[in-house]
Parts: structure tokens; sequence; C-alpha cells
């Protein structure tokens, strides 16, 4: 029947290791069939025990013994996987039950197989992002952090960006979906509007190298390769195609989507040093096989700091890499 959930059934026949998995929550092995790391709980505030989070695997149960955060949770130390998700998602026991019904096939794990191969001596090798089996709400599209970089409302909301309210590792950042090339979503990025560390946060397990933030929005032969989500979203308001490398690294594997894509990368990488090393590496990858244009983006300053026009005028007198002043 729709809505209902059988509590038994769910923790009988989900693991705890499926909801870690959906949640990207690394842990590490401690003993036999236990495992230890750093509590992802909301609420949780010490950090005086980074490992204080614990999983039973075979009685698919966890704790966390950090008091601050046994004294948030009103004195109770652990709990089953319909808790676990209640706390991660500050829903009810049922809202979690449906949650976790709905995730089932069971929670992603196809996905998760389908994302991996066999390599050499049996190890395994990530070959794509898992899809996400759930969407971040409520997010708020309107925020004071997006007016300061000057992230219009409306491409804030085309492209999911915004300050989350929920509950989860996210929480109080604002949040921007990472699509693969075919447009699933696979991650969500949280960035801190107060600078606390990390400046951004990714889910545990998840591989920026795979992906091109906005490839697949992308509808033009030429696009503009920047480093980061916001010079990406500075060069989109600037009318131009853009995708970020979510870092100064270029991957094989994205490098490969750049050609088979594009017939022209503009490369619009920060005006610092290692903006300047990643553009020289990046160009030598690329220059063989398509068209490779650089602009020069003022030294000490980054993409997401220009105005419209001033990026409009960089990409246009962007010169060919052979003919590229250094």
């Amino acid at each position: 029947m729709p809505g209902w959930v059988d509590f038994r059934l769910l923790k009988q026949g989900v693991s705890i290791g499926d909801v870690l998995d959906h949640y990207r929550i690394a842990l590490k092995h401690s003993g036999p069939g236990s495992l230890r790391g750093c509590c992802p709980l909301p609420m949780h505030s010490s950090t005086s025990l980074e490992a204080s989070f614990m999983v039973n695997v075979s009685k698919n149960v966890w704790a966390c013994h950090s008091q601050s955060c046994i004294h948030a949770r009103h004195g109770a130390t652990g709990g089953n996987i319909l808790d676990l998700v209640c706390l991660m998602e500050g829903c009810s026991l049922r809202s979690a039950g449906l949650l976790i019904q709905s995730w089932s096939q069971p929670i992603n794990t196809q996905n998760a197989t389908a994302s991996r191969q066999v390599g050499p001596c049996g190890s395994q090798g990530v070959t794509a992002n898992p899809k996400l089996a759930f969407r971040l709400k409520p997010i708020q599209f309107h925020h004071p952090y997006l007016k300061r970089r000057s992230v219009e409302p409306l491409v804030a909301e085309r492209f999911g960006i915004g300050f989350y309210t929920g509950a989860g590792s996210m929480h109080g950042r604002v949040v921007i979906p990472v699509h693969d090339q075919r447009g699933a979503l696979v991650a969500y990025a949280g960035r801190s509007i107060d600078n606390t560390p990390p400046r951004y946060r990714f889910p545990s397990g998840f591989r920026k190298s795979l992906e091109l933030y906005n490839l697949h929005r992308c509808s033009g032969m030429s696009v503009v390769l920047v480093e980061g989500f916001f010079d990406t979203l500075s060069v989109v308001q600037a009318e131009f195609d853009a995708v970020a490398l979510m870092g100064v690294a270029l991957s094989e594997r994205q490098k490969g989507m750049l050609i088979r894509r594009f017939s022209e990368v503009i490369l619009l990488l920060d005006g610092d040093d290692a903006g300047r090393r990643a553009t020289d590496h990046i160009g030598e990858m690329l220059r063989h096989a398509i068209r490779v244009r650089v602009g020069i983006v003022p030294g000490g300053r980054q993409p997401d700091c220009l105005r419209a026009d001033e990026i409009t005028q960089i990409i246009k007198s962007a010169a060919t890499l052979d003919g590229r002043r250094p």
C-alpha cells in the first residue's frame, strides 16, 4: 500500500552500510564487523573525539560516544538505520522509513555497483559517480551570500544553487548541485558562507576528476574552462558556455569530455601563480587535440570577481595558444 512502512522489514532488509553509502559517510574498519570515524550527525559539535562514531555491521546499529552529541540527542547513544536517517534528515520515524523505501533497490546499490570495475590485481577503480537518490530541500535561492557573489536570483534558481536550511552535513551552507555529463545529479558541494573550514565540502567518495561542472547545460561548439563554481556562473551570466574543473587539474577523463564535445576550449583560469601554471599545463594537454585559446585574467583576480563586460572583453581577445603572450 502507498505510504505503508514495515519498520521490521526495513531494519532486517536494508543494511546500515547501504545507508552510510547513501550519505557518502566514509568510515574505517576498526575490527571484525566494526567501522569507526568522524560523526556525521548535524547536531555533533565536539572536536575532541575525531573518531567517536562507531558502527556494528553485523547488528546493523551505530553509536556516537561524544558527550555533546549524546546530550543533543537527549541521552541517546545510538540506534538503528531508521534513527540515523531521522537525525540526518531532521524528520519523523515514519518519514525516515518512507525515505529509505524510496531509496531502496536497495538504496542505490545497483548504481554503486555499476560505477565500479575490477582493475589489475582485483582492485576496484571508480569509473563513474553514482546517481543521488535524493534532492536537498529546502533551498533558499535569494540569500545575501549569493548577492555578494553577484549571482542573479534567476540564475541561482536555474542552477539549483542556494542556502540549505535542512539537516545533514550541508546544513548552513550554500549548496551547489553537481551533475554528470548526461545531466544526472551525482553530488552536492557545500560552500561555507563565513569561511568556516572547509571552505567547500564534498560528499565522501565523490570524484571531481570524473566530472566537469555544468557540462550537461552546454550546447555550443566553444566552451570556456574555469576553475570553480562561481567562475562558471559569472561566465554564464556574461552569456558564454562554461564548465569548471572544480580545481586546477585536468584529468584524462575530463580531457576526453572536452575533446568529444567541443571544437574549441578557451582557458580562463585564475590570475594567480597556480592559475598560470595550470593554464600552461592544461594548454599542453589539449593543444594537439583541439583548438585552444587563452584568456588572461588580471593578476591576483579570478573570473567571478570580474564584471560581465570585462569577461566578454577577455574572451573576445583571447589568443590561440601558439600566439599567446607569455
